[in-house]
């Protein structure tokens, strides 16, 4: 058995020798060689910006829970935070390696512009449950109508808000309203168990 990979080695050493010159075999042992400490150096960036991102995403929920602001909005800018800081030591580490980045840059550019258009309404209904969340114009359990732009409106007990839609608890069931909607129109908010309040708009 040991003969036979002996001979194996033998034969795969023979194949390449054959397959590359001995100059050619040398200079890509050399620039391999070569490019050994640069991939190094390139993991080493890269575990450190992954620490750091993992650490800024840390501080940011430890300082959102400090002052009181929701959990949901203090997770998403956390995550944003360490996803940046993720992109830019990817790039950092790849520049580093010797790679060109200034395709990879515009491409990635271009496919945010891309990603972003394709996701407009989202990121829109993201933007305006943040604003809901931060300026509180109802909580959970407050009874509230939403004009729409038809003759509807959209009535029910709050039951809860995130960045994407605030649920409503109706007679006929549950209402998932965009926060777009809420943002943009106006708002009538009765206080848990109280009387109507005059409308208040928000948007």
């Amino acid at each position: 058995m040991t003969l036979l990979a002996a001979v194996s080695s033998s034969d795969l050493a023979t194949a390449l020798q054959q397959a590359l010159p001995t100059p050619a075999l040398d200079a890509l042992c050399n620039s391999f060689l070569l490019f050994l400490p640069r991939l190094a150096v390139a993991l080493a960036i890269l575990v450190v910006f992954w620490l750091l991102g993992r650490g800024l995403r840390r501080l940011v929920r430890r300082l959102g829970g400090r002052g009181g602001i929701e959990a949901s909005i203090t997770g998403l800018v956390a995550g944003s935070i360490q996803v940046t800081v993720l992109l830019i030591g990817l790039l950092c580490a790849l520049g580093t390696a010797g790679i060109d980045i200034t395709a990879m840059v515009a491409g990635v550019g271009l496919a945010g512009l891309a990603l972003s258009l394709a996701l407009k309404e989202v990121l829109t209904n993201v933007l305006s449950g943040i604003m809901v969340i931060v300026y509180k114009p109802f909580r959970e359990g407050d009874v509230i109508s939403v004009a729409t732009a038809t003759p509807t409106v959209l009535e029910g007990t709050v039951r809860e808000i995130n960045l994407r839609f605030t649920r409503l608890e109706a007679e006929g069931g549950r209402i998932y309203v965009p926060n777009s909607l809420i943002l943009s129109n106006a708002v009538v908010v009765r206080q848990q168990g109280a009387a109507a309040s005059p409308q208040t708009p928000t948007g």
